[in-house]
C-alpha cells in the first residue's frame, strides 16, 4: 500500500514535509477548573514545566451561557472546567502570560456577535489585538451581524457563552454553519493543507457569505475586520 509522501496528498504521513524531525509538535493539555485564578496557577506551572501551548477547559455552565449562581449550574461549577462569569475572570484567566509569543505561523480567527453586549467582544479585541506576532494576513476579527427577515421576523443571532445580547429572544439560529463551522472548517484546510483560505481569511466574498433565507434573499453577511 502506497502511503505516500508526508506532505503531500493524501496526507497519510503527515501535513508537512520533515513533520517532528524540523520542529517539536505543540505540547498542550486541555486544562481549566475552579475558579480563573485556579486554572492561572495551573498554566502558568505547565508553561514553567515546558508545555508550548495553552487550551482552555470551560464549566460547562460557562459553555452553555448561565452564570455560576444559576439554578441549571447548580453542583456543576468548576467541575468540568474552569467557571468564567465575568469580564475579570477572562483577565484573571490569562493575567501573567505573554499571548505575544505565539507562533507567527499561527492562523487565527476571532469572531464576536453584533449584539454581544457583555464579555466576548471586548475580551476578543484584546486577544485579537495582543496577538501582535501574528501577521494581519493570517488572522480576522469577525462580527455576525443580526439580521431580522420577515413577518413575523424570523431572526439570526449570535449569543457566544458568556457573552449576552441586548436582546433575548427565540431565534433560528441562521449562523451556526456559515458563521462558525463554515469558516473553522475552511481555517482548518488552509492551516494543515493550505486550500480553501479565501473561505476563512481576507475579507473575500466567500469568506462574508452568510446563505439565504427561504426565498433566496440573503442572510447579511458577516463584517470583517483588522482593527477592532
Amino acid at each position: 500500500m502506497d502511503l505516500g509522501e508526508p506532505g503531500k496528498y493524501p496526507y497519510t504521513r503527515g501535513p508537512y514535509k520533515n513533520m517532528y524531525r524540523g520542529r517539536l509538535w505543540t505540547m498542550r493539555q486541555f486544562a481549566g477548573f475552579g475558579t480563573a485564578s485556579q486554572t492561572n496557577e495551573r498554566y502558568k506551572f505547565l508553561l514553567e514545566h515546558g508545555q508550548t501551548g495553552l487550551s482552555v477547559a470551560f464549566s460547562l455552565h460557562t459553555i452553555y451561557g448561565f452564570e455560576a449562581d444559576s439554578e441549571k449550574a447548580l453542583g456543576e461549577v468548576g467541575k468540568e472546567g474552569v467557571s468564567i462569569d465575568t469580564l475579570k475572570d477572562m483577565e484573571t484567566l490569562f493575567d501573567g502570560i505573554d499571548l505575544s509569543k505565539i507562533s507567527n505561523k499561527t492562523k487565527m480567527l476571532v469572531i464576536v456577535g453584533e449584539d454581544d453586549d457583555v464579555v466576548g467582544n471586548y475580551s476578543a479585541k484584546i486577544i485579537f489585538n495582543n496577538t501582535n506576532k501574528i501577521p494581519l494576513s493570517n488572522k480576522d476579527f469577525v462580527i455576525q451581524v443580526t439580521d431580522k427577515y420577515g413577518n413575523p421576523d424570523i431572526l439570526a443571532d449570535h449569543m457566544a457563552p458568556v457573552c449576552f445580547p441586548k436582546f433575548l429572544s427565540d431565534t433560528t439560529d441562521a449562523m451556526d454553519y456559515y458563521s462558525t463551522w463554515k469558516l473553522f472548517d475552511a481555517l482548518t484546510d488552509y492551516a494543515f493543507y493550505g486550500k480553501n483560505k479565501e473561505y476563512c481569511l481576507g475579507d473575500t466574498p466567500e469568506q462574508r457569505f452568510m446563505g439565504l433565507w427561504s426565498d433566496g434573499t440573503p442572510v447579511k453577511e458577516l463584517l470583517i475586520t483588522d482593527n477592532p
